[in-house]
């Protein structure tokens, strides 16, 4: 049991300090070096069920305890043409990505960084490139 004037904060809440009209108040817990634990893993890109110009890309979480507190950021990058960016909610493992040029090789790289409503940090290191080619 905690004494007097010590706060205890093991799941990240505590009481609303006096006179704040009795509203809670909840602090986001901050991440070890302030990143995700890492890039995303196993990402790869494959053709998105025939549909032209799609692809779908999956990635595991640098960590499973962190799965759906995690928003996670897509680079693709065709030989040519201008880089894309692609951001994709918390708690997903898979995207579908559209409006790409057909017969096109891309390069894929993942990034993670904590939500914000969770946990707070920034983004962790981009992912070693997966690579695909968009059916025409």
């Amino acid at each position: 049991m905690a004494g007097p004037g010590v706060l205890l904060a093991l799941g990240g809440s505590w009481p609303a300090p006096a006179g704040s009209r009795g509203l809670g108040r909840r602090r986001r817990r901050g991440l070890r070096g302030g990143s995700a634990a890492g890039p995303p893993q196993n990402v790869s890109a494959a053709a998105a069920g025939g549909a032209r110009g799609q692809l779908c890309v999956r990635w595991q979480p640098p960590s499973p305890y962190l799965e759906s507190s995690l928003a996670y950021e897509l680079a693709l990058q065709a030989p040519g043409l201008p880089p894309r960016t692609v951001g994709v909610a918390a708690g997903r493992r898979e995207q579908r990505v559209g409006a790409l040029r057909g017969s096109t090789p891309y390069s894929v790289r993942a990034r993670a960084r904590p939500d914000g409503l969770s946990y707070g940090g920034y983004w962790s290191p981009w992912s070693p490139p997966a690579t695909a080619v968009t059916p025409w």
